[in-house]
């Protein structure tokens, strides 16, 4: 027996030895057959493993700091393995399926919530110059591509447009709408000997196509009615009509000075090509009545020109001509008073000023009201600069008051300094500016940012409303009394005073109901402060710190703008639960008591 007990603590003590320095650990079915690369191996066919399961705050409150890299649990909030990953300092999930990719901008995006940057599989510095010669297309660096069998051999064809559709004589055609801006492009054309010039840049030698005329001589000059009749010699054509309707709303003077006839407003026209200056004649001019001008030259005919009622001749003397419009600027029709040439499409309309947009040489035309067609866009007040200039109108826009811009679509903007930049915004009060679409800011000087939308897109986390209560256009001076997001968060920068507030509870408003597991252990860590805001100095008060509520029950602790704010109104549940858990403790130490075993 002896022997035999011996024999066995041998074998005993042999494979305690063994299975220490080669352990290897088996569960389940067939636990003596085990795979030799593996050090431990679960079998079966009727069961399975279950990991760790907790919540998202359960996981939070346990795991603290100092976490293992590829930690493993199972969320229950989530319904899904998540593994705690060392190199990212957060948990990450780990994906069961396969998601459905979009490819957009370079950019690979799954279905879920993870997007793949593919950018650095990219290589954006490959910048070549395209050359075509003949029907092949050469790179800068290598490569060609002969383009030939890609043309059809057609017979010339003329080349139509009609408003913004291209045409070809023998059929098709190309819409070009997409190429026209909406609203036209004002500028000034000039002429220096053949070069055609635009006012902002740009220009044209016109001398394949003009030649100089040869000079003429006016054979006939008359006026009837509203309408110049001008006949040239050798033009071999009918007398020319100018009509003169136009000027009927315009009260200036014309002077001829040598050959050039000018306005009082300014414009003037060169003569000279007109003139053979070989006919040195003299040149009576009488004015036998307010309609009626003789003009008579010596040994040559005279020519009478007559006007209506509203155009009227006075001479001033020997050398000077007045012709004078009495029409009114107004025209009046069935009780509508509007503008007199009727030109409805087109007509703008500016008062104080004589052009829209503001003139840098001068301090006259500032003050100005006027409405741009166009744009149906209307300012009224004073513009110092260029605040009311074509690039800062929006369309279907209105601005009013002194340096005032609304340069966003359907934007209004009141006030004095005051910005309205995006879509259908509104900014009032000094100072202030909307950024972001359907924005309203009112008061004085907001603080500004840059909305994560354009100015055209709907932004959850960028403003709605702000009152600005700054104090200056630095951005030290910008500050914000109360700030709403798109999405209902509001942040205010004062005290709150009311009757009370309600925050919805109902049970049909929420899901993932489950009781709450903290208590006391939570209690245990806040810690109470007494405390004055440095904007509201001598009022004490008595809370937490957000950062330190952080640590603890990080999805009370808010952020926005780099203010952190705690959510007193969740600590309640907790500390009701810490009140229960107390009293139950409480119970139980009276029965000890009273009830002694």
């Amino acid at each position: 027996m002896k022997n035999t007990c011996t024999f066995f603590y041998v074998i005993t003590f042999f494979l305690g030895f063994h299975m220490t320095l080669w352990s290897q650990i088996k569960m389940g079915d067939r636990p003596l057959v085990i795979d030799p690369h593996a050090i431990f191996e679960i079998e079966s066919t009727q069961q399975g493993i279950l990991l760790p399961r907790m919540s998202t705050l359960e996981r939070d409150t346990a795991f603290r700091e100092n976490l293992p890299n590829g930690l493993l649990i199972f969320n229950t909030d989530n319904d899904q393995f998540e593994v705690y990953l060392s190199k990212n300092q957060k948990w990450e999930p780990i994906k069961t399926t396969v998601p459905k990719f979009i490819v957009e901008n370079q950019i690979l995006t799954p279905t879920e919530d993870h997007i793949f940057d593919l950018d650095f599989l990219l290589d954006n510095t490959d910048h070549q110059e395209l050359k075509l010669e003949g029907t092949v297309l050469h790179l800068e660096q290598g490569g060609s591509v002969d383009l030939g069998l890609l043309l059809k051999q057609t017979e010339p064809q003329q080349l139509q447009l009609h408003g913004t559709v291209l045409s070809l004589e023998e059929g098709g055609s190309v819409d070009l709408s997409p190429l026209f801006l909406s609203s036209s492009d004002n500028q000034k054309l000039s002429i220096d000997n053949e070069i055609l010039t635009l006012e902002r840049g740009g220009s044209v030698d016109l001398s394949s196509i003009y030649t100089i005329p040869e000079p003429q001589k006016i054979d006939q000059f008359q006026l009837v009615s509203n309408t110049i009749s001008l006949s040239l010699s050798q033009d071999g054509e009918s007398p020319h009509k100018i009509s003169l309707n136009k000027i009927n709303t315009d009260n200036q003077s014309l002077s001829l000075s040598q050959t050039t006839l000018s306005l009082s407003r300014g414009g003037s026209v060169d003569l000279n090509p007109f003139l053979d200056n070989q006919d040195q004649q003299n040149l009576i001019i009488t004015a036998p009545n307010s309609n009626t001008l003789e003009l008579e030259i010596s040994n040559g005919n005279k020519v009478t020109l007559e006007t209506n009622d509203q155009l009227v001749f006075s001479k001033k003397n020997s050398t000077t001509l007045s012709l004078t419009s009495q029409a009114s600027v107004f025209h009046t029709l069935e009780a509508v008073t509007s503008n007199h040439s009727q030109n409805w499409e087109q007509d703008d309309f500016v008062f104080g000023s004589p052009q829209l947009e503001n003139d840098p040489s001068t301090t006259t035309d500032n003050k100005r009201m006027f409405f741009d067609k166009s744009k149906a866009a209307f300012r009224a007040g004073i513009a110092q600069s260029d605040q009311w200039d074509e690039d800062q109108l929006g369309t279907y826009s209105i601005a009013m008051g002194r340096n005032t811009i609304a340069s966003g679509f359907h934007a209004t903007a009141f006030g004095l300094s005051t910005v309205s930049e995006a879509w259908y915004t509104t900014s009032m009060g000094v100072g202030t500016a909307a950024q972001s679409r359907a924005e309203t800011v009112i008061g004085s000087y907001n603080s500004l940012y840059t909305p994560m939308g354009s100015t055209n897109q709907w932004e959850p986390l960028d403003r709605l409303f702000v009152i600005g209560n700054g104090t200056g256009s630095s951005t030290a001076s910008r500050t914000d009394a109360l700030v709403m997001l798109k999405n209902g968060d509001t942040t205010t920068q004062g005290i709150w005073t009311g009757p009370g507030f309600h925050i919805v509870s109902a049970r049909d408003k929420k899901k993932k109901l489950k009781k709450l597991s903290l208590g006391m252990a939570v209690v245990k860590e806040l810690i109470p402060y007494q405390y004055e805001y440095k904007e509201k100095a001598g009022k004490v008060q008595f809370g937490f710190i957000a950062e330190e509520i952080e640590t603890i029950l990080p999805n009370l602790v808010y952020e926005s703008q780099g203010v952190k704010s705690l959510n007193y109104q969740g600590l309640i549940p907790v500390l009701v639960n810490a009140i229960i858990e107390q009293q139950k403790e409480i119970e139980k130490l009276k029965k000890e008591v009273y009830h002694p075993r």
